[in-house]
């Protein structure tokens, strides 16, 4: 199945975007399906009073991209590259004429996006509710598990996830961000190697995100 993905996207072009780059804007009418080849992505809406609010989810172009595209809704949110990001940019019309030739994958995408959804709003409930070190657990076990790479009994988070952006997600200041890390730090749960977190102690992070 995920070999007839890569045959299907292997006749469009995929396009790189800068760390910092904004890849869509409140207003854009998407109409397209981004999926990520390498790097990551955030989005991220900015309120009223200037505050910016993001999902609690890294990598989220294709999920958010269809979900989009289906509704046809205006889009009100900011799409940032938060690494070099190189992605395929389908039509959408494209993208739903392969899905519906194709029956089991057309399947299989929608239930997973069904739990893409499900996952944020689980992620969603338990950063409302946190503590801010509990808070910071969560997130960074979240990205452990998900985009990490296991070496020996540590987990080497390869990316760099600005400050402000972790503040974003969990709604905690950028001061207070870099306070919690320092404390996981001075607890050996996790330190840093050049431009990335490694978790020292997984079960430690754990243990902190289900205080």
């Amino acid at each position: 199945m995920k070999s007839e993905i890569k045959n299907f996207l292997k006749k469009y072009k995929t396009i790189r975007y800068k760390k910092g780059q904004i890849l869509v804007r409140p207003g854009d009418n998407l109409g397209k399906i981004v999926l990520e080849k390498t790097g990551y992505a955030r989005i991220y809406k900015v309120t009223t009073d200037g505050k910016e609010i993001s999902w609690p989810i890294i990598r989220p172009m294709w999920t958010y991209s269809l979900i989009s595209s289906i509704l046809e809704n205006e889009n009100e949110y900011y799409a940032e590259a938060i690494t070099n990001l190189e992605a395929w940019v389908v039509p959408m019309s494209d993208f739903i004429n392969f899905l519906q030739a194709k029956k089991e994958i057309e399947l299989e995408t929608y239930k997973s996006v069904i739990i893409d959804l499900f996952k944020l709003s689980e992620k969603m409930e338990k950063l409302i509710f946190a503590e801010a070190l509990q808070k910071m657990a969560i997130l960074i076990d979240d990205l452990a598990q998900n985009f990490g790479e296991k070496q020996k009994n540590e987990i080497v988070i390869n990316f760099n996830v600005p400050h402000r952006v972790l503040a974003s997600i969990t709604g905690l200041t950028r001061e207070t961000v870099t306070l919690q890390i320092l404390k996981m730090q001075k607890n050996k749960i996790l330190y840093n190697k050049g431009r990335s977190i490694v978790v020292k102690d997984v079960k430690k992070l754990k243990l902190l995100g289900q205080m």
